[in-house]
């Protein structure tokens, strides 16, 4: 029986995608043990995984993330970027280690398979002690001739002026914009006798891994003729269909009115004036059906009694519920919210520039599946037109239609778990492990 142990950062974008994955491998009979934040044992003993705790790193709480790291909320674009890197991720990265060599001392895995934010895998790739295979929880990060750095929010050109804009850049990131954070990720290193980087250091997990598995499809995602062959599309990890629940309200959603589905995830949610308000104000005189959900919040953290009459709000909501029935979706860009929506075929309006979400929202725009707002804190008036546009352009359901199809040719979780026991037979039968250098 193949063992498999999994390892994901205690954050729900993070663990969510690997539950449909555990299960299919369990299914298929593979052992694995899972390691996360205390938060998410139930969820990942549901899939047959066993749980082991975060012990010696920290096990932060997405729902109180001010309290673990101070000041993160007041972090935008590129400055929030280099926090997250240098203190929700790699800052863990030493703990997290210890914490798996323990585990494999009584669980000697086959492969460690992480999201790419879980640092605790790269002395194990690197000091060659265990392959790593990586599944994509944000777009790809990979610098290439034919893009921009990840996290301007640029579309790719690989025109002449467009390679040399990216090459001027590919330099420019690391060694100028993000110099102080190689240097503290280089000291991070040292503590557990790694070299220096010797990429940029969003670069490093596709140089350390064995396999990466990345959530999207080659029509989202911007093409790189120098992509490396480890790198596999899969489609969507989509989640598992729930049962249906009965809400009150769902006999509104047959009244021929377009249906706006709006959520902030759940993660950079805590702020409602940021996008759920400015929607209700900017919908409050369409004819227009608006669906919220605050993410898992209770309801009483906004005004219930100044909803506009238009406006259906509940604390959750399953994707597999809404998404079938909504002509667009509103999201800050949370990575598995757009992930699903291109599934499903919605076209979008994003608003979003924290953590990745100034290039998630950039792919949504360069699909031509929906609007960019280019803003964390869109006005209700920039609401009001961008809804307006999508509904009175037919090219936006047709583009989010092309990329649902593109989609709908993968099966993501299938494809990984192949790729799993092609990669273990090989391993098995080599004296060596397959593992990246």
């Amino acid at each position: 029986m193949p063992k498999i142990l999994i390892a994901t950062v205690p954050l729900s974008g993070h663990v969510n995608p690997g539950l449909p994955i555990a299960r299919k491998l369990i299914g298929l009979g593979h052992d694995i043990v899972w390691y996360s934040g205390k938060r998410f044992k139930e969820k990942i003993e549901a899939t047959g995984a066993r749980f082991a705790q975060i012990d010696k790193a920290l096990d932060y709480d997405e729902t109180d993330m001010e309290t673990y790291f101070p000041g993160i909320k007041q972090t935008q674009g590129i400055q929030s970027q280099k926090y997250y890197i240098e203190h929700v991720f790699f800052d863990q990265m030493k703990g997290q280690y210890l914490d798996l060599k323990a585990i494999l001392d009584e669980f000697p895995a086959e492969l460690v398979l992480s999201d790419p934010s879980f640092t605790g895998t790269v002395p194990l790739a690197e000091k060659h002690e265990l392959p790593w295979v990586a599944f994509s929880t944000v777009p790809l990060v990979l610098n290439s001739a034919d893009t921009a750095p990840f996290g301007l929010g640029l579309h790719p050109s690989s025109s002449v002026i467009g390679k040399s804009r990216n090459g001027v850049l590919n330099w420019l990131v690391p060694h100028v914009i993000f110099r102080d954070t190689q240097k503290y990720i280089n000291q991070l290193r040292a503590e557990v006798d790694l070299p220096p980087l010797e990429h940029f250091v969003l670069d490093q997990v596709y140089h350390a891994t064995s396999l990466f598995f990345q959530c999207s499809t080659k029509k989202v995602e911007y093409p790189r003729s120098d992509l490396p062959p480890h790198i596999k599309f899969v489609g969507a990890f989509l989640p598992k269909a729930q049962e249906v629940q009965n809400f009150p309200w769902l006999d509104q959603l047959k009244n021929g009115k377009p249906i706006i589905f709006v959520t902030q995830g759940t993660l950079d949610n805590t702020d409602f004036h940021k996008l759920l308000i400015p929607t209700f104000q900017a919908c409050q005189n369409l004819d227009v059906t608006v669906v919220a959900t605050t993410g898992g919040h209770p309801l009483e953290q906004i005004d219930l009694l100044s909803l506009p009459a238009n406006v259906i709000l509940e604390s959750y909501i399953p994707y597999t519920q809404i998404l079938p029935q909504a002509d667009i979706m509103i999201t800050n860009g949370g990575y598995g919210g757009v992930i699903n929506a291109f599934a499903t075929g919605v076209p979008m309006i994003v608003a979003g520039n924290s953590e990745e979400k100034v290039e998630v929202c950039a792919r949504v725009s360069y699909s031509g599946t929906g609007i960019n707002l280019k803003t964390a804190t869109p006005t209700p008036d920039q609401i009001r037109k961008a809804i307006q546009t999508i509904l009175s352009t037919p090219s936006y359901k047709q583009n989010a239609q092309i990329i649902q199809n593109d989609f709908q040719t993968h099966d993501a979780i299938a494809e990984m778990a192949t790729e799993l026991d092609l990669f273990i037979s090989a391993r098995t039968s080599q004296t060596s492990p397959p593992i990246a250098s």
